[in-house]
């Protein structure tokens, strides 16, 4: 095994994942990319003639949080190796990204929480894990 996924949101599972799929890099002496995708909200209304500005505010700070949440969750295994880790950031839904990011990059497991930060949860997986499970050709290790 030569690279893990480790798709995380800043919610309480992301911790339990980074350091199970760091555990496991660690085994194998795989890369690790942990990723935070955020998904823009849609803001369009027929009465609303600014939205192209507020919408770059929005993205800017979107962006920014992304940042944040990987910088936290690196935090988790400062002594991880640097040149075995790689933090990436992406726009758009985050079960599709997740899904191409892994088929595109030749990743060999995704590692992930049950739920996330969701509005709605599913009754044993959270919506955004369960599409991953079902729409992945990459082995899912769900923690």
């Amino acid at each position: 095994m030569k690279t893990i996924l480790v798709p995380i949101d800043g919610s309480d599972c992301t911790e339990l994942a980074v350091t199970k799929a760091r555990e496991m890099a660690d085994f194998y002496n795989a890369k690790l990319i942990i990723m935070n995708i955020y998904d823009m909200p849609t803001l369009r209304s027929y009465f609303d003639f600014d939205t192209d500005k507020r919408e770059d505010n929005i993205l800017q700070d979107l962006r920014a949080r992304s940042k944040k949440t990987l910088e936290t969750a690196r935090s988790f295994i400062p002594d991880f190796s640097e040149d075995r880790i790689e933090l990436v950031s992406l726009e758009g839904d985050p079960a599709d990204r997740i899904v191409e990011y892994a088929k595109l990059n030749d990743v060999e497991l995704i590692v992930m929480g049950s739920h996330g930060m969701g509005t709605f949860r599913r009754f044993f997986l959270g919506s955004v894990s369960h599409k991953v499970v079902v729409q992945a050709e990459t082995p899912v290790m769900i923690i």
